[in-house]
């Protein structure tokens, strides 16, 4: 089953990491932290859209975000694959605004958790992903709430004396 066989999908496939993170244990991260910031009263909808959000990978790979972001065209293009092969699996990961926004900051919050980890082991080149992640959610601060203030500072201390 293609949805199953997604979970083994490699992300950062493109950055030299100590160990791998596929689409399954980033997927769980993402849920989990969706609980903690919505105080456990996350929709089911919204948990089924962290853990199929990156399902559609499975076909096109983990495209890196510097080459969406490099070229409209690919991320376009990226957008509209993703949402066949969403429909092809039968998965509907369409949700309300506000729980989009929260799908959005849960997996900006997995990225930074897994790079304070990548640090943590000796990774310094994931530096620049989690001050990446961390800016696009200051930039975005209108929508997190306090429980999502909280990890995103929670990390920050610890992740800066580590490269202290």
């Amino acid at each position: 089953m293609k949805v199953l066989d997604s979970a083994t999908v490699k992300r950062y496939h493109t950055m030299d990491t100590i160990g791998t993170q596929d689409i399954a244990s980033h997927s769980w991260g993402v849920a989990v932290i969706l609980i903690r910031i919505t105080g456990g009263k996350c929709s089911v909808g919204l948990l089924m859209a962290a853990l199929m959000h990156d399902v559609p990978e499975a076909v096109t790979g983990d495209s890196p975000a510097t080459a969406k972001w490099r070229s409209k065209a690919l991320k376009l293009a990226l957008n509209s694959l993703e949402g066949d092969v969403e429909k092809e699996l039968g998965i509907d990961t369409c949700l309300p605004e506000d729980e989009d926004v929260l799908l959005k900051v849960a997996d900006m919050l997995e990225l930074i958790h897994y790079s304070v980890r990548q640090v943590r082991l000796g990774n310094r080149t994931f530096s620049d992903v989690f001050h990446r992640g961390r800016e696009f959610l200051l930039s975005n601060s209108d929508f997190l709430n306090e429980e999502a203030r909280t990890i995103l500072n929670d990390p920050e201390k610890e992740y800066y004396n580590v490269i202290r």
